[in-house]
Parts: C-alpha cells; sequence; structure tokens
C-alpha cells in the first residue's frame, strides 16, 4: 500500500506539470523516467507476490509434514498401548503397528522455496525446514521398509495358534533370514517409536514460529496460521 500511495504521489505531480515541459526533449525523458518507475513498481509487486506465494506454500507444506508426524505418532502410541494392554511376551511391540495400503509417501520442501526466509535472515527456520525435511524423508523410509519387512516375514509363517483378538505365527528358529528380519522390525519399530515425539513436537513449534516470521517480513497480516501452539 506505501508503494502504491508512493506511485499515486508521483503521477499527480507528473500531472501539475505545464504542457509545455513535455515538448521535445523534456518530454521524452519525464515519459521515460514514469515508465521506468511504474515498471519497476510494477515488477516489484509481481516478485512481492511470488514470493508470498512461496512462502505460504512451503508453511503449507510444513504443516501437512507436522500433521502427518502427529498422526504418525498416535498410531505408534496407540500400538504401545495396546501392547502394554495385552500384556503378553509372545506378541512382540511390531505387531501392533498397523501396515496401511500403498506406501508413505514424502512430502518435500524444495530449495528455492527457502528464499523467503533467507531474504528475511531467519536462518534458524531455514534450518529447521530442512532438518523437518529430512526427518520426514527418514520416517517415510523406515514405515516403508518395515511394511515390506512384514509383508516377507509373512511369507515364512506357518500357520498359528489364537492368541486373544490376535494369532500367534510359529517361525522355524533355524530360519535365520527370518530372524534377521524380526531383529530388523525390533529395532525399526523401536527407533521409531522413540523419535517421533520429538519430531512431531518440534515439527509443530517450527509451524507456530513461521506465520509471525513471514508477516513481519512480507509486511502482510493476513498471512494465516497453520498451527496453534499447544494448549
Amino acid at each position: 500500500m506505501d508503494g502504491l500511495n508512493k506511485l499515486g504521489a508521483f503521477i499527480s505531480w507528473i500531472a501539475s506539470i505545464p504542457m509545455e515541459v513535455w515538448v521535445g526533449f523534456g518530454g521524452v525523458l519525464l515519459t521515460a523516467v514514469l515508465t521506468a518507475i511504474t515498471s519497476a513498481y510494477f515488477a516489484g509487486r509481481d516478485f512481492r507476490k511470488q514470493r508470498r506465494s512461496e512462502a505460504i506454500a512451503v508453511a503449507f507444506k510444513a504443516s501437512l509434514i507436522a500433521n502427518d508426524l502427529a498422526e504418525k505418532h498416535r498410531e505408534f502410541k496407540d500400538a504401545k498401548n495396546k501392547h502394554k494392554a495385552h500384556n503378553d511376551q509372545r506378541l512382540p511391540f511390531w505387531s501392533f503397528i498397523k501396515v496401511k495400503a500403498g506406501r508413505h509417501e514424502r512430502i518435500t520442501i524444495e530449495p528455492h522455496e527457502l528464499l523467503v526466509f533467507i531474504e528475511a535472515r531467519e536462518y534458524e527456520i531455514v534450518r529447521q525446514l530442512a532438518v523437518l525435511d529430512m526427518r520426514h524423508k527418514a520416517v517415510c523410509d523406515a514405515l516403508n521398509e518395515f511394511a515390506d519387512l512384514k509383508r516377507e516375514l509373512r511369507s515364512r509363517m506357518k500357520v498359528g495358534t489364537p492368541a486373544g483378538d490376535y494369532m500367534l505365527n510359529a517361525i522355524d528358529v533355524s530360519d535365520e533370514p527370518a530372524q534377521i528380519i524380526l531383529t530388523q522390525m525390533a529395532a525399526l519399530s523401536q527407533s521409531t517409536a522413540n523419535l517421533l515425539p520429538t519430531f512431531s513436537a518440534e515439527a509443530l513449534a517450527l509451524c507456530v514460529s513461521i506465520t509471525p516470521a513471514l508477516r513481519r517480513h512480507l509486511k502482510d497480516n493476513k498471512i494465516p496460521f497453520f498451527a496453534k501452539p499447544p494448549s
């Protein structure tokens, strides 16, 4: 709005210049100055619009990642609670983790989307967004690998016996590949369960900090909040 007011004042000044001044070289010069200023203004406005759009896009992506990490955290907490409630040593923790159809798709934050935060000198937000991107990839990769291992393990299972709401499947103790799979699944599930609380909490805190930073830099209080601080 401030730029628009300045442009309007300049145009009003041009309109007050006597008509004879526009004749000859002076008129050409003034016309050139007016053209240059208005072109620079609208180019700057388009640039700001582009930066604003990119900033909102990356803030939205960050909120999607935060929501996904929070949902995965809830699912792991639910699995832990069910494991504890059954209190059956024959049922490992990983057996309560649900495997969904399809793959866990990573949400990617592109490097050029961080430019607005670099311009704003919000270097800590830039660092946190880069970390968030890597963390989401790591979690998705871990869960996809877990799903692949679980499917492979099922192919090695024998007919099992009921154990409450679950079915215990027998594995030949001499089946070394199956034992390796079991070890990998236990490690993946436990490490993911340990990391998700931190990943989820820090992702939410980052999303809460993004909007105030963008509003300050872009001088636009209409930029929406994509996350609310925990109550």
